[in-house]
């Protein structure tokens, strides 16, 4: 037995309840083994079906099997709306509603599996390649919209990988994204974003807030490199690996900064538990002079920044490790601890007291009590302080309290005593058993070698 014939007009029902495809052209080739079925124009739920075959075998066995083939223009929305039709459902795993998405499609599916009356997508073996272009979607990468997509989109039973470029907002990025299916797996899903950031301030189009790391003390143009991992229901990691060469940085109340075209890295790893920011196990800075390492902790309820640990701070005079934690009313407290820190850019600020409200707020403190612990603390150019512990406090821009124990010249004591006292003013007391280094390191007089020294003054506030 064998035979041929042309259809005109006919639907074909390849996997109910898969959409059939109807008004089709077809040229159809049988014998007693098979039943070949060539398309070559038909439609499917808005769809064009341009070319494709159904192939029937094994007809003379017990059991039979379809391998079809189809290729499918049309827009990306009824596309998805298609695979996501039962046995299928594709759309639905990989959480997009094709109702929000727009673009033009052309797609090759191809299917195989034994023909009974009830499949599951465990018995079909599938393959999808599509080509996207004029993409866009709402709430679909990091929960954020994308628009002028162009997209190759490759789907098996295992998983599905996305490649193109897509805008989020005002950044061109392009985008590597991968879903997996099934629940043995390493992860759910991942996204591998490489953005050309023009300004920090437009980081929020990507829903990234990386706050206290970005704001006001970064501006220009960055080079990220992100991935966003979905471990299970819960479990969630975003790593960052940053560019900075092209942007500014700058800690005034540090005295240090970065100018534009300066090599830097900056790299942040984060954990999530749902939306919630659990921690951020490693976070680092790294420019020629200057290199920063930490991890920090967040509240567990709330998901508020609670604890920053810095393994090392290094930059200039500066080599220290400690933490900031913050305080439940405000602000923070500090505790560091190392060989040496330059003090001088607050040292003016500490002992005079000045306090200019018209000045930059980018050289504000937040409210602060700082305790250290250090083997050399500089305080000018050239002069310095050792073996110093000490406790400061800075609130509503001056610095209201201040012990500082220390050593200078040939390991002579040196105490200095900011408080406040209850008319609203401070009191200052200064000792030393060499005044000649002390006003030295004060930049008082030059020229005086020995004697001690007792200062008690009060400041006009």
């Amino acid at each position: 037995l064998d035979g041929d014939m042309e259809v005109s007009g006919v639907s074909v029902d390849y996997l109910p309840p898969m959409p059939p495809v109807r008004n089709t052209e077809a040229y159809i080739k049988f014998d007693e083994k098979r039943f070949d079925i060539f398309i070559s124009k038909g439609d499917s739920e808005g769809l064009s079906v341009n070319e494709g075959t159904v192939f029937l075998t094994d007809l003379d066995k017990v059991d039979q099997y379809a391998d079809i083939e189809l290729e499918i223009d049309g827009t990306f929305e009824n596309q998805l709306a298609y695979l996501d039709h039962e046995p299928l459902g594709y759309s639905s795993i990989i959480g997009i509603d094709p109702k929000t998405t727009k673009g033009q499609a052309e797609t090759r599916l191809k299917l195989n599996f034994i023909v009974e009356k009830a499949l599951t997508l465990d018995q079909i073996e599938i393959s999808a390649t599509s080509k996207v272009l004029g993409l866009s979607a709402a709430k679909v990468v990091l929960g954020r919209d994308i628009d002028g997509g162009q997209l190759d989109i490759r789907v098996n039973k295992k998983g599905m990988d996305i490649t193109g470029s897509v805008n989020f907002g005002r950044i061109p990025t392009t985008l590597v994204w991968r879903e997996n299916f099934g629940d043995k797996q390493a992860f759910r899903r991942r996204y591998d974003l490489q953005a050309k950031i023009a300004d920090v301030g437009h980081l929020a189009d990507m829903g990234l807030d990386l706050a206290p790391f970005t704001g006001k003390f970064v501006r220009g143009s960055l080079d990220a490199g992100i991935r966003y991992t979905v471990i299970d229901d819960v479990a969630r990691r975003l790593d960052i690996k940053t560019d900075i060469t092209n942007a500014k940085f700058s800690a005034p109340a540090f005295g240090w900064s970065k100018e534009p075209g300066i090599k830097g890295e900056v790299r942040i790893a984060m954990r999530f538990e749902g939306e919630r920011i659990k921690d951020i196990p490693q976070f680092s800075l790294t420019t020629d002079d200057l290199k920063v390492i930490g991890q920090a902790q967040y509240d567990g309820k709330g998901g508020a920044l609670r604890r920053i640990e810095f393994e090392r701070i290094s930059f200039g005079r500066t080599d220290i490790k400690g933490a900031l934690i913050a305080r439940e009313e405000g602000g923070w407290d500090a505790r560091f601890h190392g060989p040496s820190f330059d003090l001088s850019p607050l040292w003016e600020d500490i002992v005079h007291g000045s306090n200019d409200p018209s000045g930059d707020d980018a050289t504000q403190l937040p409210y602060l009590t700082l305790a250290v612990e250090l083997e050399r603390v500089w305080v000018g150019p050239n002069q310095s302080l050792k073996n110093v512990s000490g406790t400061f406090a800075y609130k509503d821009e001056v610095w209201t309290t201040v012990l500082v124990n220390g050593e200078i010249g040939d390991n002579k004591p040196f105490e200095l005593a900011i408080h406040p006292i209850p008319e609203g003013n401070r009191n200052f007391v200064m000792t030393s058993v060499d005044a000649g280094e002390t006003l030295k390191i004060l930049g008082y007089y030059e020229n005086m070698n020995g004697g001690k020294l007792e200062i008690n003054a009060q400041y006009n506030d």
